[in-house]
């Protein structure tokens, strides 16, 4: 009974040990991917900020046109 036992600890030990880093492992991998999908959407963001701001320039440069030629 008793060398059941301590097979039994010994394997919930190795048990332990290796789910945790094997979910370490997964939340590691994970946690890049989430890192680089976030910077390619901020990145994505800027360039759509930028498109904004230069449209809107390029109307006001219509509009001004627009009312020097009335």
């Amino acid at each position: 009974m008793r060398k059941i036992s301590n097979d039994m600890e010994e394997m919930c030990g190795i048990l332990n040990v290796y789910m945790y880093e094997d979910l370490n492992y997964r939340m590691n991998t994970e946690f890049n991917i989430i890192k680089s999908q976030h910077e390619k959407t901020m990145l994505d963001m800027d360039k759509m900020t930028q498109s904004i701001i230069a449209s809107m320039k390029f109307s006001e440069e219509l509009l001004k046109d627009n009312y020097s030629y009335r």
